[in-house]
């Protein structure tokens, strides 16, 4: 070959001149497209008239002032209403207290001893015995026993009056004996009572009733027997009270005068009175021995 012609002729590409001359193309025609784009968007906007009307006909444009806006009257401020007067009050006179007399401290009262507490002794009230050498009281003669005592003495008076003496048997008669009878029943009515001793000890007790036990004995005889006291003291009553007035009329059964008294509480003998003037007194002295007040 000619070396003309081979100057000519392009010499076979190597495989890394391809790929560069493609990348090259490439950017060759993205720039052409931006360009395009670029001519149409700054294009100006053609306007459509109507026909007959030429397109080169002077456009004028008159722009005035827009006309200001009507100014409205200044509003006159409100005066401000002048506040009400506050009325003023007189002074009042200051009131004149009277003076206060002064009040003198009372003296501080003593202190009152405590009252000890008194518990109720359990134990048995004994009724000591009186004298011995008192006698014991009869049972109530008979009233008929009483009239036919009363005649035969009658009788013994009438016969004494006469005086006949010399005709007086050797032997007791019946007048003397049935006088003899008489004195007798006048001796034993005029003997002092026997003043029984006994212990009463409380064996019940409720609210309204109790049961009260009298252990009596007589010590002229050394008679002992048992009693037992029913009590009740009814609707809303004292119980207490009601036990005490029942013991009180068992001992004025046996006593209607002074009566010797063995107070445990006390530890001594106390003389006590049975007559019915002293009875507030009795009541309350037995209200403490067994209750404590």
């Amino acid at each position: 070959m000619p070396t003309s012609l081979r100057q000519m002729l392009p010499l076979p590409m190597l495989p890394a001149d391809r790929q560069n001359r493609r990348l090259a193309g490439f950017l060759l025609v993205s720039v052409l497209l931006h360009a395009l784009l670029l001519l149409v968007v700054r294009q100006p906007a053609l306007l459509d008239f109507p026909a007959g009307e030429p397109n080169d006909a002077p456009i004028s444009v008159r722009i005035e002032r827009a006309p200001p806006p009507p100014r409205s009257a200044p509003v006159a401020p409100a005066e401000p209403r002048p506040a009400p007067k506050e009325k003023q009050e007189k002074p009042k006179p200051p009131v004149k207290r009277p003076p206060q007399a002064r009040i003198k401290p009372l003296p501080k009262p003593s202190p009152v001893p405590a009252a000890p507490d008194v518990t109720p002794q359990p134990v048995p009230q004994p009724l000591p015995s009186e004298p011995p050498e008192q006698a014991r009281t009869p049972p109530a003669a008979d009233m008929s026993e009483m009239i036919a005592a009363a005649r035969a003495r009658r009788e013994a008076q009438r016969a004494a009056e006469t005086g006949n003496s010399e005709q007086a048997p050797t032997e007791p008669g019946k007048n003397d004996i049935a006088l003899a009878n008489i004195n007798r029943d006048l001796q034993r009515a005029s003997r002092k009572p026997v003043l029984t001793s006994g212990v009463f000890q409380i064996v019940n007790k409720g609210v309204r009733t109790a049961q009260v036990q009298f252990r009596g004995w007589d010590p002229a005889s050394d008679a002992t027997w048992r009693q037992t006291l029913d009590v009740d003291a009814g609707l809303n009553g004292d119980i207490d009270h009601a036990i005490v007035r029942r013991i009180i009329a068992l001992i004025r059964t046996h006593h209607n005068a002074d009566f010797n008294w063995q107070s445990h509480r006390l530890g001594r003998v106390i003389v006590l009175s049975a007559r019915p003037q002293d009875n507030a007194a009795l009541e309350s002295f037995l209200m403490q021995e067994f209750f404590g007040g």
